[in-house]
């Protein structure tokens, strides 16, 4: 669920705000439930706003030297890095795995020129079988180059190539170790704090039931609450005493069976992720911890801020791309909300249609989505058979929805894989 009843409620006027509005919705993102005042069974206010900070845009002004995203740049970056590894595989100092993590970051960080140096190769291998042919593929190399590098004049920096997504400039495709997450343009320092602590971790979009994962899927429902069972605890615990806000007195630390009386604002399973309602109950929702890399270089007149977050596995000290999300500022007159509909739809291709779920919001998405949370946004969409590999999100300002707040898209592929992983883990 996006940012769930937050964006709903105070996080979707707040996006076209962003200095005015931040450290109020910090102030009422809620560590205790019923704070925003949400519908339904149980409160998703323990949540986070993906907003940067305005402490973090302070961390990215600090940065030694602003990094390029010229082409040549990014070629040479690109060959430095994949060259670098056969080195070491070579002279036996990287493990083949290790070589495989490696290389998949190379192409993660610097995809347009790995994008670029894959088709130059094909159009080479196929000039060489036949001399007559025209030289006009090169060419296409060099514009998906170009498509793929960012561009401040692009509504939707998202591309969608043979399968795979590339924003603003960066893959949001495999999974690497976090230690390796280098992507250029970006400053990650919110993902480096959450990899070290959890409680730096936020619970975003799309909410799933835990048996639609690969690890509890057709399993006793008693096997699903075992392996659930040990290490659950309130979430927001950490912030509650961080922020000294209140004294976390007779919580009970509840358990899969018996969530407690904090599971209005969810358990937190370490190795899983944060479940809102007992996974006994058929409305149970399970959110995975994410945190966000931020774009650090020049947005131009009419984007407010880029963003690119990451599903962490903090067992396998790994992250996964999870969604790419674009800010408008408030005032910018250049593009509509209709203009970003139709950019993200033309990425996306053909098989992708939108479907309106209010004045403000807009799905983009291969078929229909019909399950929502008490919130209305999109849930359960990891089920079986899960037709659903990118899902898009286009939001209209609060009091004039024909300007865009924010637009992103999400890779669900990538969540119900992320899923699958740590409920076999769970298991075995």
């Amino acid at each position: 669920m996006i940012f769930g009843g937050l964006i709903q409620i105070n996080l979707r006027a707040s996006l076209c705000h962003p200095k005015r509005f931040w450290w109020g919705l910090l102030l009422s993102a809620g560590l205790t439930s019923g704070v925003l005042g949400l519908p339904g069974s149980y409160s998703y206010g323990a949540k986070k706003s993906p907003k940067p900070d305005l402490d973090d845009k302070e961390d990215l002004s600090d940065e030694s030297e602003k990094e390029t995203s010229a082409k040549k740049n990014s070629v040479k970056s690109y060959e430095t890095c994949r060259k670098d590894l056969v080195k070491q595989l070579k002279k036996g100092t990287v493990t083949k795995s290790k070589f495989t993590s490696g290389l998949n970051s190379c192409r993660e960080n610097f995809p347009s020129s790995a994008v670029y140096a894959a088709c130059k190769k094909q159009s080479l291998k196929k000039l060489e079988k036949n001399k007559k042919a025209s030289p006009e593929s090169i060419e296409k190399c060099k514009n998906l180059l170009t498509s793929i590098d960012f561009s401040p004049e692009n509504p939707a920096p998202f591309v969608v190539e043979q399968g795979q997504l590339y924003f603003a400039g960066i893959g949001l495709n495999r999974s690497q170790s976090a230690n390796l997450l280098t992507p250029p343009n970006f400053n990650c320092t919110r993902l480096s704090n959450a990899t070290k602590s959890t409680s730096h971790a936020q619970y975003l979009l799309f909410g799933n039931h835990p048996s639609l994962f690969k690890g509890f899927r057709n399993k006793n429902r008693d096997v699903m609450i075992s392996a659930l069972g040990d290490g659950l605890r309130p979430a927001n615990a950490d912030d509650v005493q961080k922020n000294k806000k209140k004294k976390a007195k007779g919580k009970s630390k509840g358990t899969a069976q018996d969530p407690g009386q904090d599971s209005s604002k969810g358990l937190d399973y370490m190795g899983f992720g944060r479940i809102f309602g007992s996974p006994a109950s058929a409305k149970a929702l399970a959110f995975f911890p994410a945190a966000a890399c931020d774009f650090k270089s020049d947005l131009g007149a009419h984007l407010g801020a880029l963003s690119a977050y990451y599903l962490l596995d903090t067992v396998a000290s790994s992250v996964t791309p999870l969604f790419g999300i674009t800010y408008f500022k408030e005032k910018q007159e250049k593009f509509s909300t209709e203009n970003v509909l139709e950019a993200l739809k033309e990425r996306l291709g053909d098989s992708y249609k939108d479907f309106k779920k209010n004045s403000q919001t807009t799905f983009v998405a291969s078929s229909v989505i019909s399950d929502t949370d008490d919130e209305g946004d999109p849930k359960n969409l990891c089920q079986e058979p899960r037709p659903h590999k990118f899902v898009g999100i286009v939001q209209g300002q609060k009091d004039n929805p024909s300007r865009p707040d924010y637009v992103l898209l999400a890779s669900i592929k990538n969540l119900c894989d992320f899923g699958d992983r740590v409920t076999m883990r769970l298991v075995k």
